[in-house]
């Protein structure tokens, strides 16, 4: 096994991700937009071109693997479905790392689907929402 990379002891001791170290570092290498369309700041990677950039992620660490894929493929699913007056104005900022997706997926005392329990509300450009993760 070669050499562990720097944050790797932090994040597994601390079990949490210092973004104020890591945000700058993976926006150097344009980690943010990487399946984001070329047209909106994004690297317009393939599917096909992404995933080997993920496999490698995982061999760094896991956590750093679903900070990036959350990201990138939440942007991929806006990119697809987004009006374009949406993406115009959102799209460069998420490609960069200046705005971000998030994605519910389930709760634990509800399933993922029409008896979702989580609600969400718009507060001017904040989205603020109730339910928990287990």
């Amino acid at each position: 096994m070669g050499p562990h990379p720097p944050l790797e002891d932090q994040i597994e001791e601390t079990d949490w991700i210092p973004k104020d170290v890591l945000v700058p570092a993976l926006r150097e290498v344009n980690a943010f937009g990487l399946l984001i369309p070329e047209q909106y700041g994004g690297s317009g990677l393939t599917v096909s071109q992404y995933l080997p950039i993920l496999a490698d992620l995982s061999r760094v660490h896991g956590g750093l693997r679903g900070f990036v894929h959350a990201h990138n493929s939440s942007a991929h699913v806006f990119a697809m479905l987004a009006g374009e007056e949406q993406k115009d104005e959102l799209l460069p900022l998420v490609a960069t790392g200046h705005a971000s997706f998030g994605m519910g997926i389930t709760e634990p005392d509800h399933g993922t689907g029409a008896d979702l329990g989580t609600t969400c509300l718009r507060e001017g450009r904040t989205i603020a929402s109730t339910g928990r993760n287990g």
